[in-house]
């Protein structure tokens, strides 16, 4: 049986992870600001509807989370710039309207 050889991960260079960064750069999809805004807030429109139709408020409370953290995922992904104040605002609104 034979083994593959080891890889050192660790430490590496800043250079090689620059490199590496611009590898998966270039492998992975782009999204844009508008398509990642997008998504949100259908993900958000999702966890409304399903806490509209939850009887049991503990299970409320986790869509009203759940929204919170598609929100919070959103704004790490489009970096807070000045376009985003107001889709933040929007979309803080949408999630407000699950407050248990």
């Amino acid at each position: 049986m034979t083994f593959q050889s080891e890889v050192p991960l660790y430490p590496r260079t800043p250079a090689e992870i620059a490199a590496e960064c611009a590898a998966d750069a270039l492998q992975a999809p782009s999204l844009s600001y508008a398509q990642v805004t997008a998504a949100t807030e259908q993900q958000i429109a999702i966890y409304q509807k399903l806490a509209q139709r939850e009887p049991n408020p503990a299970t409320r409370l986790l869509y009203y989370h759940s929204a919170h953290g598609a929100l919070s995922l959103w704004g790490r992904l489009v970096h807070r710039g000045p376009q985003t104040a107001a889709d933040s605002e929007r979309l803080q609104a949408l999630i407000d309207a699950l407050a248990p």
